[in-house]
């Protein structure tokens, strides 16, 4: 029910520091839970301004917790190979302790878990769990994720498994492999699979989203026209930028990314327009273990560094580069006026900026980059004059700034207009030119 607009994103808030690695999260009625090593802690105003927050008692003291899910109204942890369900705030009774597990997820109405031997279960109840499958020796299961008419599991050997619910047990119906890939993250959106690998470098990981669809055949569940959304790193990247956690909300997918040395992304695919771009900031690296939506706003926990809040306000600054322009047409062209429309501007600015250099898309600082339309208040719309601006390509950046980051300016539309420049070609053809009489009835002369 809004119009599409290009503005700032919000700030993030620290609401939790930590140096520890195993930040898994979950929402549940209200409440933001999180692991902080051995300890479960637990914010249940997360709207507030400064929101306290509570450590409970440990569910094995000494034991980090290494999973955790919600299903129905109740939280179940993993620590020390056992699944604890909380029955009350510090208060927990062993839900199953007949394997050794490590993580858990919940799906279809039970808790499915893996364990140390790489076996996957599903359980049920306090007996010894069946096995849904069992991996190679060294493999592990690393995310679990209901895909609608299956429950589809990726490990570690390369396959993404699916499992049908049969008679109330869920039976392996299929399993796709992705080629050269680990499957690291999986969701299910708007009936679209969204599952990300990772490809191991010398010292780090490339990192991809891919966007599939499932399809049923000869009663065998399988993933079929995959395509890559992003990828984050190449051969030479250090860093870990493996997505290991990917969310759906009604209308976007969320992943989270290291972005440099120094700070995250969450990564936000919108479903309705098939945009992908750069969503909140965390100001650290670290890999994002836990991501939530709870009344619109996003928490997510970065490993090593703490929990975030997406934030009321907005950052000062920002930018989007657009797709390079050329007519479909290799000919140079003259670029002669662009204009730009917006919401009312009452506070900092927008500003277009163009460039005929192709690789500056990947280099928001480039000296190339030259200022054409600037609007500092009303709502812009006449077109500038662009003289002297000849090339093959055009590229637009569009850079917004506040001076007050209770609110943002907002970009609708901007234009940049150009026409080919020809080359006459010039061709000599002889042409024999001559009379012919015609008369009726007799043949011509």
């Amino acid at each position: 029910g809004n119009e599409y607009k290009v503005s700032l994103l919000h700030d993030t808030d620290e609401l939790s520091s930590t140096t520890e690695t195993n930040l898994y999260m979950q929402e549940l009625s209200g409440s933001i839970f999180f692991a902080d090593g051995d300890v479960l802690k637990r914010i249940d105003s997360p709207l507030d301004t400064s929101p306290s927050v509570t450590s409970e008692t440990a569910p094995s003291a000494g034991n980090d917790i290494t999973g955790m899910a919600v299903l129905g109204t109740r939280l179940y942890l993993v620590a020390n190979g056992i699944i604890y369900e909380r029955t009350a705030a510090s208060t927990y009774s062993v839900h199953n302790n007949h394997k050794t597990f490590v993580k858990i997820w919940s799906m279809k109405g039970r808790i499915v878990g893996s364990d140390t031997s790489g076996h996957l279960h599903e359980v049920t109840g306090t007996g010894s769990p069946p096995t849904m499958k069992e991996l190679p020796t060294g493999a592990v299961w690393t995310d679990v994720a209901d895909g609608g008419a299956v429950v589809l599991a990726c490990a570690t050997d390369g396959y993404i498994y699916s499992f049908a619910d049969e008679s109330s047990t869920l039976t392996l119906k299929g399993q796709t492999f992705v080629e050269g890939e680990i499957p690291n993250a999986i969701d299910a959106a708007q009936g679209l699979i969204f599952y990300g690998t990772y490809q191991n470098t010398a010292s780090g990981k490339i990192g991809r989203l891919y966007v599939a669809e499932i399809t049923n055949a000869n009663s065998l569940y399988v993933l079929v026209n995959s395509q890559l959304l992003k990828q984050w790193g190449d051969g030479t990247t250090t860093l870990n930028q493996a997505p290991y956690q990917i969310i759906s909300t009604r209308d976007s997918i969320y992943t989270g990314i290291v972005d440099s040395a120094s700070k995250t992304n969450l990564w936000r695919y919108y479903l309705p327009t098939g945009g992908i771009a750069r969503d909140v900031e965390f100001g650290e690296s670290g890999i994002v273990e836990g991501i939530a939506v709870f009344s619109d706003r996003i928490f997510a926990t970065v490993s090593g560094g703490g929990l975030y809040r997406e934030s009321t306000s907005y950052v000062s600054a920002g930018y989007v580069i657009m797709a390079l322009a050329d007519f479909f047409t290799s000919e140079k062209k003259q670029w002669v006026g662009a204009k730009v429309n917006t919401n009312v501007v009452s506070s900092g600015s927008v500003k277009l900026f163009t460039s005929t250099i192709a690789a500056d898309i990947n280099n928001p600082t480039a000296a190339t980059w030259s200022e054409q339309v600037s609007i500092f208040s009303g709502t812009g719309g006449d077109e500038e004059v662009m003289t002297l601006v000849d090339g093959r390509w055009i590229a637009g950046k569009i850079e917004i700034n506040t001076d007050d980051v209770t609110q943002t300016p907002e970009m609708l539309s901007f234009a940049i207009r150009g026409f080919q420049l020809v080359n006459d070609l010039v061709v000599d053809m002889p042409i024999n030119i001559s009379d012919q009489i015609e008369r009726p009835f007799r043949k011509s002369l």
